[in-house]
């Protein structure tokens, strides 16, 4: 494996280059990278400069030349959260660009306001941090430093913002957590050239509380990172499978170009998710609409089929929308909301279940065995995947909390109607599931694809049991006490 590390300053390298003796020095179009390795691990250090386009150009020539298999950018960042100190590191799960604005328009001699400006479609956050290392990356510190461990949005840009008021705009306008001025370019970079990459920052100064700039805190994260990552290679904890090599040109092109028609068409979604609103609430229940009405909540975009039209409502702080039956319909749509910008999905809906000896309220799905039919299309085929982990549990934890009984367990994902034969039901049971659906394993391929959360909470709405087979009388309770519950405890995931 080859690993890029990135650092602006002499003073977030100079740790790596002795730690992985990196003797051999190369130049690029007047960008240091120095070379070295960690037993069969080719180890690149970029020695980026200071600024968005230093972070941009820096990467592309270091990807070009030496095609690592993973980009990290560390080093020192601003904090823009009250109860973010000096010390604490912020995993850029996204990275948003803090200069990309439009301003209104305005007379000579009117002034200029810069809290009217409006983040323009180039501060949309960037997404292709890769998922597994996050995972390690997060877990792996929690329990090795004894400071904080934010995950969420690395705000970077050519600016050092030291006033409190703009500070604080910034942070509500992009839902950033911190201010660096590289990351968005080696993350565009990154995202444009098909590499996984991670954004690690540690807070080196917060104005809000009067904490000044510490650049030797960028030491305290390279011995940090430094011990990941010997862990990492030592157990070959690979990046994700590069989503680049697994569809054509072609077929990346027709992405760009088809999600540029669904973005125009609900632009108002994407100012919503601008200002840090990314999650996305998916209910299989005709009475959504209804409720949205009864709780206030407004329509914002509309997603619309040959046969259908369904609303995407807004309620305080997640989009709500009542997805198509199937694994096609399903996929599609969440592929459209992704394009919006969405990156966190919570479904609730009915499933069947596959032995009548089995029970529980509430099944939150831990694997999927998919038989949706059309899975190919996400990448090399697999039979198994799985929800987002940490979603699921924050959701059975809310649930176990309120007093249900909640249970983790695998589904079956068919694409077809009426084929659980007795045969088919027993091999599943056999491979440990206990539920069957048409949708969530889909959903999973997507979510795991397009590197978004996904999971989901399931109720027993029928049987395909051969000694018990038929629809429960009260399902469609059971789905309108589910909508109405997960509506409630979304806003506390």
């Amino acid at each position: 494996m080859t690993i890029m590390i990135e650092g602006a300053l002499d003073v977030e390298v100079e740790y790596f280059i002795k730690e992985y003796d990196c003797s051999n020095v190369k130049i690029i179009n007047g960008y240091e990278y120095y070379c070295g390795s960690y037993e069969d691990n080719n180890i690149v250090i970029s020695k980026t400069g200071v600024g968005t386009i230093n972070g941009a150009l820096s990467t592309a020539f270091g990807v070009t030349e030496f095609k690592p298999d993973l980009v990290i950018n560390q080093g020192i960042a601003g904090g823009y959260l009250e109860n973010i100190h000096t010390g604490d590191i912020v995993i850029g799960e996204y990275c948003r660009n803090i200069n990309s604005f439009k301003t209104p328009q305005t007379e000579s001699g009117k002034g200029s306001n810069p809290f009217a400006w409006v983040p323009d479609k180039r501060g949309l956050a960037i997404h292709n941090a890769d998922k597994r290392l996050i995972e390690s990356l997060y877990g792996w510190a929690s329990g090795h430093v004894n400071k904080n461990i934010f995950r969420g949005t690395i705000g970077s840009g050519d600016i050092f913002s030291k006033e409190q008021d703009r500070i604080k705009w910034l942070q509500n306008e992009f839902g950033a957590m911190c201010e660096d001025m590289e990351s968005i370019g080696t993350y565009s970079a990154c995202e444009h050239m098909n590499i996984p990459v991670l954004g690690v920052r540690i807070i080196s100064n917060n104005e809000l509380i009067g904490e000044g700039l510490d650049k030797s805190q960028s030491v305290a994260l390279q011995k940090l990172l430094a011990e990941w990552l010997k862990e990492l290679m030592e157990n070959r904890i690979e990046p994700n499978i590069n989503r680049g090599n697994d569809i054509s040109k072609d077929v990346q092109e027709y992405e760009q170009y088809a999600f540029a028609g669904v973005r125009k068409k609900n632009e108002k979604i994407s100012e919503y998710v601008r200002k840090g609103i990314t999650t996305a609430c998916l209910f299989f229940s005709r009475r959504l609409d209804e409720y949205m009405e009864e709780l206030g909540g407004i329509i914002v975009g509309r997603l619309t089929s040959a046969t259908d039209t369904h609303n995407i409502y807004l309620y305080k702080n997640s989009f709500y929308i009542r997805p198509m039956l199937g694994s096609a319909n399903a996929a599609g749509w969440m592929e459209e909301l992704i394009a919006c910008g969405i990156r966190k999905f919570v479904a609730a809906g009915p499933a069947g279940k596959l032995s009548k000896d089995y029970n529980c309220e509430f099944l939150i799905p831990d694997s999927v065995i998919n038989e949706s039919g059309f899975y190919g299309a996400y990448g090399p085929e697999c039979e198994r995947t799985s929800p987002c982990e940490d979603l699921s549990e924050k959701i059975a934890g809310l649930l176990t909390n309120e007093g249900f009984q909640v249970d983790r367990g695998t589904v079956w994902t068919t694409q077809a109607y009426y084929r659980e034969t007795p045969e088919a039901v027993k091999n599943k049971l056999e491979q440990g599931a206990v539920a069957v659906d048409m949708e969530c394993g889909s959903w999973c391929q997507v979510a795991s694809f397009r590197n978004v959360d996904f999971a989901e909470v399931l109720y027993f709405s029928d049987s395909v049991d051969k000694d018990s087979y038929g629809r429960y009388t009260d399902r469609k309770e059971k789905n309108d006490f589910l909508m109405r519950l997960m509506i409630d405890l979304v806003t506390r995931i």
